[in-house]
């Protein structure tokens, strides 16, 4: 199958405590100056499909582009070849985060030609708009990392979570139970995005992505509303093999060999529950292990459980 060309750009903006160095994340004031971790996803397949000369040339027109973002007062830091962290010096207004966060998904419209492969990027801003509140660092970085969840998650340039609406929802005692009522009523959907081979201008596979019908609210509400309670609550496990099931009883549907991928969060694969969730599906509709992705939410150190059990998805 060939790989797709059509690149997730994720963006997670937070509002930070910086001056003009990572380092500065753990003070605990705000000085108006909001930070972007920008990441490039699916380094990988380009190589492997393309070469690394044109992989190359993809980094550099990435980082130029960032550079084009980045105003006189600003910082552009690079973390590593696929990941740069843009602190925006000034921005500390929702409109002003609003704003910055179009420009860079403008910035990222246009495709790049490469040796005549055309290139697309896909971008999904994920952003913590900022509070008027004094905000730990930490708290900065857990929302920042719910925020890139949300981003992979929706279908929209870029999303902004509200601090203060994120605390409500953590402590609002109703949220639980009308998720566990949706589930039992089914009210939980997805949602398919289209995932396209550029070169061949295919259809190569899609990505499961959640949603929820409130019927006592009677509107959709997007991942936003829910998903960080879920992974909070133990609600998270039987919403992720709701998706696994109804994602690959979906992609049984499809065309071979086209794909489905589906959203996991690291602490799920320290579960054994997860590995049978997905060969007791895959072996329920009859659907090859190849035509699913399994993607994780967000970076970090994986616990060797997790790493074992990602083994023995992959068997």
């Amino acid at each position: 199958m060939p790989a797709s060309l059509s690149w997730a750009l994720t963006i997670f903006i937070l509002m930070s405590t910086s001056s003009n160095s990572l380092a500065a994340v753990g003070r605990p004031e705000f000085d108006g100056a909001s930070h972007c971790l920008v990441q490039l996803t699916g380094l990988g397949p380009l190589i492997e499909s393309l070469g690394e000369e044109t992989s190359v040339l993809y980094l550099e027109e990435f980082e130029e582009r960032l550079k084009s973002v980045s105003r006189t007062q600003d910082s552009l830091i690079r973390l590593s070849p696929d990941k740069y962290c843009l602190i925006l010096d000034g921005v500390s207004e929702r409109e002003h985060l609003e704003l910055a966060g179009a420009k860079i998904a403008r910035t990222f419209e246009a495709p790049i030609d490469l040796f005549g492969d055309v290139l697309h990027f896909d971008v999904h801003a994920g952003m913590v708009a900022p509070s008027g509140e004094v905000v730990q660092s930490k708290s900065l970085i857990r929302l920042a990392e719910s925020a890139l969840r949300l981003a992979s998650a929706s279908d929209e340039p870029f999303v902004i979570v509200d601090p203060n609406e994120a605390r409500d929802r953590e402590h609002d005692p109703s949220l639980i139970p009308r998720m566990e009522r949706a589930l039992e009523h089914q009210e939980f959907r997805l949602h398919y995005q289209v995932k396209i081979a550029a070169k061949y201008r295919t259809v190569v596979g899609a990505e499961a992505l959640i949603r929820w019908y409130d019927a006592a609210l009677k509107k959709i509400l997007p991942p936003a509303a829910f998903i960080e309670v879920a992974e909070n609550s133990s609600l998270i496990e039987p919403l992720t093999d709701f998706i696994i099931r109804s994602a690959i009883g979906r992609c049984v549907r499809w065309r071979d060999p086209t794909s489905v991928a589906v959203n996991v969060t690291p602490r799920l694969l320290e579960t054994k529950n997860l590995v049978s969730v997905v060969g007791d599906a895959l072996d329920f509709y009859g659907l090859g292990a190849n035509r699913l992705t399994i993607e994780i939410t967000e970076r970090g150190t994986l616990a060797n459980r997790a790493l074992a059990n990602i083994e023995a998805i992959r068997d």
